[in-house]
């Protein structure tokens, strides 16, 4: 767990206080961070449909 809370900012590191295992830590670090914003969502989507109507232009010629 050393390598853990040596790679968490102060903030973070307060947060996974009292946590007993790695497994915990890694859950709770999973549940905050690991979230997608509608707004990031949007964007990717966007970037995909972009990628996927370029990639099929270029296949029809």
């Amino acid at each position: 767990m050393a390598w853990i809370f040596g790679s968490l900012s102060e903030d973070t590191l307060k947060s996974v206080y009292g946590l007993r295992s790695s497994q915990e830590v890694w859950l709770y670090l999973a549940k905050k961070f690991n979230r997608v914003s509608a707004t990031r969502k949007l964007d990717e989507d966007s970037h995909l449909l972009e990628t996927h109507t370029s990639a099929a232009c270029h296949r029809s010629w």
